[in-house]
C-alpha cells in the first residue's frame, strides 16, 4: 500500500534535486519515534487504508531495521518513511499489514507496507529517494508493493513492474501489485591513503612521469594532472590541493552500466561534490579532504563496503 506523491519534473535539473536532497538524513527508525510514525500514517492515508496503531507498534518493534525514515535535520522530525517486512513468500497478502510475526529478517523479498511523505515535503523527490535508498540498503532482495491504479505510472517511473491486480483487498480497495528486481550487491571501495592534488600544467615536461601514481589528461585546450600532493610539479598554471580518493575495487567490464552514476548520486544526495577519473580497469572518485569521512559513511549507509586489500 503506497500513497500518491507528486514528483518534481526531471526538467528541473539534477543540481536542484541534489541540493534539496541535502535537507534529509536517512536512517532506521528509533523506538521513541513510533508515535510520530503513527501520526504521519494517519495524515498520509485515509482511515480505511492507514495502518492502525495496534499494528504499527509491533511492526516497528519486530522490523525497525526495515523501517527507513527521512529526518529533517532542521527540526529533528520525520519528513517521510518507507517500511516493510521481509519474507520468502513471493506474492502480497493483507496479513502482512497486520501480523508482524510474519517478518523473517533473512527473507528474500521485502513487502513494502507503506511509503509516506508529509504534505509539506512533497514535490521534492523524497519518495523516490526513499525507494532508492531502501533498495540500496537491501541489495539482493526483491521489493514488492501494492498501489491504486492511478499510481501505477508513478511507481513504474521509480523502476517497479506492474504485475496486475493483487489479491489484496486492504481497505476495501482494488490494488495493483508491483515489484522491483533485486539490486546486485554494491561494489567494494578501496580508500587511497594519499593526499591528492589536481592541477593544470603548461608542458608535458612538467609532469612527474617517474612517479608510480598519477593521471594525465591532454586535449587541444589543456594538460591536466592528478597526482599525490607530494609529487605535484613546482610549475603549474592552476593547482588545487586538499583532495582524497577511493577506487572501485576490481576490474569493471565495459558492459556495466550506472556504477559511477549510483556512487555519485549517493554523494550528491549528501551534498558532496566529486572529481572522477576512469582507467581501463576501474573508476577513481576524488572528494575534498574535509568531506572524505562523511562521503565514506554515506556510501557505507547506502550498502557499499570498504575493501580490505
Amino acid at each position: 500500500m503506497t500513497q500518491e506523491i507528486h514528483q518534481p519534473s526531471m526538467k528541473r535539473g539534477t543540481a536542484e534535486a541534489y541540493e534539496k536532497a541535502k535537507d534529509f538524513v536517512f536512517r532506521a527508525i528509533r523506538p521513541e519515534e513510533t508515535e510520530q510514525a503513527i501520526a504521519i500514517e494517519a495524515v498520509c492515508f485515509p482511515p480505511n487504508e492507514a495502518c492502525k496503531r495496534e499494528h504499527m507498534i509491533p511492526r516497528i518493534a519486530a522490523a525497525s531495521d526495515f523501517f527507513l525514515i527521512a529526518e529533517d535535520p532542521r527540526t529533528g522530525k520525520i519528513a517521510g518513511f518507507i517500511n516493510g517486512i521481509a519474507t520468502d513468500e513471493t506474492a502480497f497478502r493483507d496479513e502482512f499489514f497486520t501480523d508482524a510475526a510474519l517478518h523473517d529478517p533473512a527473507g528474500r523479498s521485502i513487502m513494502i507496507l507503506g511509503l509516506d511523505v508529509l504534505p509539506e515535503y512533497r514535490g521534492r523527490g523524497l519518495a523516490r529517494r526513499l525507494v532508492m535508498r531502501y533498495r540500496q540498503r537491501y541489495p539482493g532482495r526483491r521489493l514488492v508493493l501494492t498501489c491504486l491504479e492511478r499510481l501505477v505510472p508513478m511507481y513504474a517511473r521509480f523502476g517497479f513492474r506492474d504485475l496486475g491486480l493483487s489479491a489484496s483487498v486492504w481497505g476495501g480497495e482494488a490494488w495493483h501489485e508491483m515489484d522491483m528486481e533485486p539490486l546486485s550487491s554494491p561494489c567494494r571501495l578501496k580508500m587511497l591513503p594519499e593526499d591528492l592534488t589536481v592541477c593544470k600544467v603548461e608542458s608535458m615536461a612538467d609532469l612527474p612521469l617517474d612517479r608510480d601514481f598519477f593521471f594525465i589528461g591532454k586535449t587541444d585546450e589543456e594538460i591536466s594532472l592528478v597526482c599525490r600532493t607530494e609529487d605535484a610539479p613546482a610549475r603549474t598554471l592552476r593547482r588545487e590541493d586538499g583532495w582524497r580518493g577511493f577506487r572501485i575495487q576490481g576490474v569493471l567490464d565495459f558492459s556495466l552500466i550506472g556504477i559511477l552514476a549510483r556512487i555519485s548520486g549517493v554523494l550528491a544526495e549528501n551534498g558532496i561534490g566529486i572529481f572522477a577519473v576512469s582507467t581501463y580497469n576501474t573508476d577513481y572518485i576524488l572528494v575534498k579532504a574535509e568531506n572524505f569521512g562523511r562521503a565514506m559513511r554515506a556510501l557505507e549507509t547506502a550498502g557499499y563496503t570498504p575493501a580490505e586489500d
